[in-house]
């Protein structure tokens, strides 16, 4: 029964420092809020982050979706969304040809 507890406790407590992978991503970036959009190899994406850093990422590769849900964090150059790890290629900054916001992860682009 105790080797069952402590077992217990283990798994809880790499859940609890699992889901604190990082800081907020707004709280270090705040251009991350917003619905963003992006096309690579195929696929469309489409990626939201509100003021809170709650997220969603979804990828849809002819009609197969691959989806993400959680806080985004950023730890090491890596966008976290939930279980999904992106990385950051480019942090959001502002094109000044288009006006618009870009963002670009695991070599996508994203548009806002």
């Amino acid at each position: 029964m105790l080797k069952k507890t402590r077992v217990r406790v283990a798994l809880l407590s790499l859940l609890f420092l699992l889901a604190e992978c990082g800081p907020k991503a707004v709280l270090l970036y705040p251009g991350f809020i917003g619905i963003w959009t992006g096309a690579g190899g195929g696929c469309t994406y489409r990626l939201s982050i509100d003021d809170q850093s709650d997220a969603y990422w979804v990828k849809n590769a002819n009609g197969t979706f691959v989806s993400a849900q959680g806080v985004a964090r950023i730890n090491n150059n890596h966008l976290h969304i939930g279980t999904r790890r992106l990385y950051i290629n480019q942090y959001p900054a502002i094109d000044s040809l288009s006006n618009k916001w870009t963002l670009i992860l695991d070599g996508v682009p994203y548009t806002r």
